[in-house]
């Protein structure tokens, strides 16, 4: 990234068990509040396991969005950074 797009970045910090997911999106087997993996022996996370849970696994991910198109540019970036945050679901994977 260049010092620019360095300095216009947001650094969104996600709380897997404590953000709010919509309700059309929800799905019990992927809620780490409830998923135990019988695999690795994680889970679920209660309300302080950043606090409580050691190791914690830190993931980053870049996401650029530029749509160059005269009236819907604003819109659509802001939809295409929406769905890019899903993340809560990967922990309840482990076992596959």
């Amino acid at each position: 990234m260049s010092p620019e797009e360095l300095a216009q970045r947001e650094v969104v910090v996600i709380d897997i068990a404590n953000d709010q997911v919509a309700a059309n999106d929800y799905k019990v087997a992927e809620d780490p509040t409830k998923f135990h993996s019988e695999k690795t022996g994680r889970g679920p996370l209660g309300g302080t396991w950043r606090k409580d849970t050691e190791p914690i696994m830190c993931c980053y991910k870049l996401v650029k969005c530029e749509f160059k198109w005269f009236g819907l540019q604003g819109t659509v970036e802001s939809r295409i950074m929406k769905v890019s945050k899903s993340h809560d679901t990967g922990l309840c994977k482990v076992q596959l």
